[in-house]
């Protein structure tokens, strides 16, 4: 529903008219069914967190017409919004402000009031993200997973272009052959449809249409490039994905040609067959997961020690890994094994699903120590696990 809000206020913004054709609504499907939001959409519970979050990037702009104060007001509730909400949206308002602009600039409006609209957009981008940091965020020193620090000044630019370099890399990676190629033509589409309906000089927009699509380029991972552990999992990318739906419309509007919409048109199928070979990927993951982890249970049900009184402390070692269905799929789609988590391994989730879910009785936890130094003997060994235990110490190690 937050999605299909957005979706709406979106295609608004960008077309301000209320009518609009099937490959204009067709060019707004990457907005939720890109590859990297699949991931978002996944957890359920924060899902829509994360989409609230795109929503607080896009609803400021309806109002943008609206006095200074109020549109400077708006974009900095939206701002606080999106950092309070899932930061990987902190890009997305920026980019449709450059394609705003861009759109003003062929209409051939005032440049004051280009300037004014450009202005206003980044005094209330700015009054959000200083309030959220100043008021509202807590710091997280760099944990092995992320950081909000931002390096030192003199260090900015090199862990940005390093971080550029990584995202630019796993996308490369992420996407197929014919995916990449697709985006091609869609950001040639936006080039030529701007040309095409610019009242500007053909030569001079065709430079502003590039420099809006590489700017844009920049900004579709919001501020992670800056800090200095940012997020690189699937659902901290999906502003990639806002960019396409941005380019997506621009291409698609119904005074282009057939041939300059259909890039538009073929992600919007790509990531519909997409986000069903993703579903199905989960599915199998998951009836892979529940038959290793029923496997082990089985195993630890004829242990006497878990009869007694005392507490035993277990521990998993190595992990399931994929299904073997899933390391075929991926095969075709390398995104997948970067999507599909392998939740039977050594580490929270793993342990407490095993240990909790199963109402195993006596069973507790001690991250203190680490049972795979204890040289345990062995007390079940399989195809899939081999048990180690002695005393009221057991040791799972997943093949």
């Amino acid at each position: 529903m937050i999605l299909g809000i957005t979706g709406i206020f979106l295609i608004y913004i960008v077309y301000e008219r209320k009518d609009y054709t099937i490959w204009e609504i067709l060019a707004l499907v990457p907005l939720g069914l890109n590859p990297y939001f699949l991931e978002c959409l996944s957890y359920k519970f924060d899902a829509p967190f994360m989409a609230l979050s795109i929503l607080g990037a896009i609803a400021p702009l309806l109002y943008r017409k609206r006095t200074a104060w109020e549109y400077v007001l708006a974009v900095s509730i939206g701002t606080v919004v999106v950092c309070t909400s899932y930061q990987a949206s902190s890009g997305i308002f920026p980019m449709c402000v450059i394609l705003l602009a861009f759109r003003m600039w062929m209409e051939n409006m005032p440049c004051k009031q280009i300037f004014a609209f450009c202005l206003k957009s980044v005094l209330g981008f700015g009054i959000g993200l200083i309030f959220f940091r100043i008021v509202i965020m807590v710091p997280i020193s760099d944990n092995g997973y992320v950081s909000n620090s931002i390096p030192a000044i003199s260090e900015l630019l090199p862990t940005a272009i390093k971080n550029f370099k990584k995202y630019f890399s796993l996308i490369k990676s992420d996407f197929k052959a014919i995916w990449k190629g697709v985006f091609l033509l869609l950001c040639a589409g936006f080039v030529v449809s701007g040309v095409v309906r610019s009242q500007q000089k053909k030569c001079v927009t065709m430079f502003m249409a590039i420099l809006s699509g590489v700017l844009m380029l920049l900004l579709c991972f919001g501020l992670y490039p800056i800090l200095i552990a940012p997020l690189f999992l699937p659902r901290g990318m999906y502003g990639f994905g806002v960019l396409i739906t941005i380019l997506g419309l621009s291409v698609a509007e119904y005074r282009q040609s057939v041939v300059i919409r259909i890039p538009a048109l073929a992600f919007a199928w790509i990531f519909f067959v997409f986000s069903l070979t993703y579903g199905n990927a989960l599915y199998v993951q998951k009836e892979y997961t529940d038959f290793r982890m029923v496997q082990v249970v089985t195993d630890l049900n004829g242990m006497e020690v878990f009869l007694e009184d005392k507490p035993v402390v277990v521990q998993i070692s190595g992990s399931t890994g994929h299904s073997p269905i899933i390391c075929s799929m991926a095969q075709s789609y390398n995104m997948l094994s970067r999507l599909i988590y392998v939740t039977f391994q050594e580490w929270w989730w793993g342990q407490k699903q095993l240990l909790e879910y199963y109402g195993m009785k006596n069973v507790v936890t001690d991250t203190k120590q680490d049972l795979t130094v204890y040289g345990l003997p062995v007390v079940k060994d399989s195809m899939y696990h081999t048990i180690y235990g002695n005393g009221n110490y057991v040791l799972i190690e997943l093949k």
